[in-house]
């Protein structure tokens, strides 16, 4: 069985996006980019608001989907500041 991150490089982006269409919601997404440096996105949900317990479950269940890493290292970039 493949693991989720195989054929990645061990880099993976954070960012969360305001939607605004009557009822607030945020998209949370995590992108990766691939050994021909192609982007695609990998995992993404919709919360009501951003904050610290919507990506700690984002990113524990991203981790969960991606298997054992072994020793594989991998970099996270965000642009997030501050989350209440």
């Amino acid at each position: 069985m493949r693991c989720l991150y195989e054929g990645w490089r061990p880099f993976i982006g954070l960012d969360g996006c305001h939607i605004r269409n009557g009822k607030p919601r945020v998209v949370l997404t995590a992108v990766a980019r691939d050994l021909n440096a192609h982007m695609y996105p990998t995992a993404y949900v919709v919360v009501q608001s951003e904050h610290s317990e919507s990506w700690t479950w984002f990113l524990e269940n991203l981790l969960a989907a991606m298997g054992h890493l072994g020793d594989k290292v991998i970099t996270f970039i965000s642009d997030i500041q501050k989350v209440n």
